[in-house]
């Protein structure tokens, strides 16, 4: 049980480290400013990720805005991992294969380009961890009232930082 919590301030170390210190490319400045004035980004509006930046960063009062999104971005990041790595011990993976995964996860390019900047992935990656997660914590019972309300939870909440989270609707299905 010591590795999640050891990965996550690991890799929230790394993504506060790399963090970017201001606005970057693509739609960061835009979900800064969003963040920044309760504002709604491009459509869909991304409502969760203005949330989570927004209390993030009225909480941690570090740096302009724009940095303070991209360690919204670091954090999500690396408590993906984490429950990813949690996920993968509760379906039985060895200790090597489950932190060794969450490793080669973390380290990958896109991943730590993405841990850097203020965009929706990270969240979204934490949400479909967060699914993973309560699947596997669930087990058998995954469609009893208390697990179907938690998958129902993060569900909504992920479609609210990225709308592809659609995609694993069907596993989900499935699994249930």
């Amino acid at each position: 049980m010591l590795e999640p919590l050891l990965l996550f301030l690991s890799f929230a170390a790394l993504g506060i480290y790399q963090a970017a210190p201001s606005v970057t490319t693509g739609d960061a400045g835009e979900f800064a400013a969003a963040a920044a004035t309760w504002g709604v980004p491009h459509a869909p509006g991304y409502a969760a990720w203005t949330v989570l930046a927004k209390a993030l960063g009225t909480l941690l009062p570090v740096g302009n805005w724009a940095y303070r999104a991209n360690l919204l971005s670091a954090l999500c990041a690396a408590a993906a991992l984490a429950l990813l790595c949690d996920a993968l011990r509760r379906w039985g993976a060895p200790r090597a294969a489950r932190v060794g995964a969450a490793v080669l996860l973390g380290l990958s390019p896109l991943w730590r380009e993405q841990s850097a900047v203020a965009e929706a992935f990270a969240p979204l990656a934490l949400s479909g961890a967060g699914l993973l997660w309560l699947v596997a914590a669930a087990g058998e019972r995954l469609l009893a009232p208390g697990p179907a309300a938690a998958l129902g939870l993060v569900f909504g909440l992920g479609l609210g930082a990225h709308q592809t989270l659609i995609l694993v609707l069907p596993a989900l299905l499935l699994a249930g």
